[in-house]
């Protein structure tokens, strides 16, 4: 045998050994095939789940003493209550979350949404007096896409009022007022010349501008603001007491604040002093009507007594007869 044959005799696998490799080979790829489905399948899975992402919502209402978050998910939807922080609650249509109270008029909560999530939200102060920013029943407020961890900085939108008091016959005029109820407002929020009285009302003296008493007054947008005026001296001197509460009986005045123009309200004396002159026969009216209904009462009353004497009466004289 030549070396050239020996060198490739001696490198030649057996064919069984060379066939044991190719089932070992063809095994091998079998279960990998097999695997890569499972891994697939896993990563997809696992890219199934939107991860878990935290918002912080900071609100600043200086007309505050207690402040709701008002939100839900994906245009209003209520959402989960494992989203929900400790404390809340919801009213079947949002879901409701006291912010924690951090000082300064300054409120904060966190809470926590798969990313991607819509958050549609409003704030309710709760005192001391109530207002709104958003009407959620309407679906207006804030709306946010979540993303990733982050935070959300707002504060209560504060408009200036401004109330104009047209009465020649004037020469002093006081603005009594309040808000959402004849709430009073920060005292830090106050016009200029405004004192606290007693019945817990605000009391601004109105300053003269050409035809008119004019005050501007800081509250809340959208807050009701609830007045009315008193003239304490007429535009001769002479010290007076009258009340306009925007008529007889008295409704008082209420606007809505907002940002735009002035309220302008134009009165006369006289016209007053009508209204005033028309209080006292009202009452006279409202005073006969209660007495008569009283009156028609008693006498109903008696008359059915009387009737209901005979009628025993004369059931206990039938029931003698039949005896006999």
């Amino acid at each position: 045998m030549s070396a050239k044959q020996h060198t490739s005799h001696v490198h030649r696998a057996p064919r069984s050994m060379r066939r044991s490799r190719w089932y070992l080979f063809l095994a091998l790829a079998l279960y990998g095939l097999q695997l890569t489905p499972l891994a697939t399948g896993s990563a997809l899975g696992a890219a199934a789940q939107p991860a878990l992402v935290k918002c912080t919502f900071n609100y600043q209402a200086p007309f505050a003493d207690g402040v709701l978050l008002v939100w839900g998910v994906n245009n209003w939807r209520l959402p989960d209550p494992s989203a929900r922080p400790a404390g809340s609650k919801d009213d079947g249509y949002y879901a409701i979350t006291p912010m924690q109270a951090l000082g300064d008029h300054k409120y904060t909560t966190t809470i926590t949404v798969t990313e991607g999530t819509w958050i549609d939200y409003a704030f309710h102060t709760t005192k001391p007096a109530e207002t709104w920013d958003g009407e959620p029943w309407r679906q207006l407020g804030y709306h946010t896409k979540v993303n990733q961890d982050s935070q959300i900085d707002q504060y209560q939108p504060v408009v200036t009022q401004q109330i104009r008091y047209h009465m020649s016959e004037a020469g002093e005029v006081t603005l009594i007022w309040g808000i959402n109820g004849w709430k009073p407002v920060p005292e830090s929020f106050w016009p200029a010349g405004t004192t606290f009285v007693e019945d817990k009302l605000m009391y601004t003296q109105m300053a003269p501008a050409g035809d008119a008493f004019v005050t501007n007054v800081q509250v809340p947008a959208g807050t009701m603001i609830d007045y009315v005026f008193k003239i304490t001296k007429l535009a001769d001197g002479t010290v007076a007491d009258i009340a306009d509460a925007n008529g007889n009986p008295e409704r008082d005045y209420h606007t809505v604040a907002a940002d735009r123009g002035s309220i302008e309200v134009q009165k006369s004396l006289a016209a007053l002093q009508v209204s005033a002159s028309t209080d006292e026969p009202k009452a006279d009216y409202y005073t006969y009507a209660f007495w008569l209904i009283v009156g028609i009462g008693g006498v109903a009353a008696v008359a059915g007594a009387v009737i209901a004497v005979i009628i025993a009466f004369r059931g206990s004289s039938y029931s003698a007869e039949q005896k006999h």
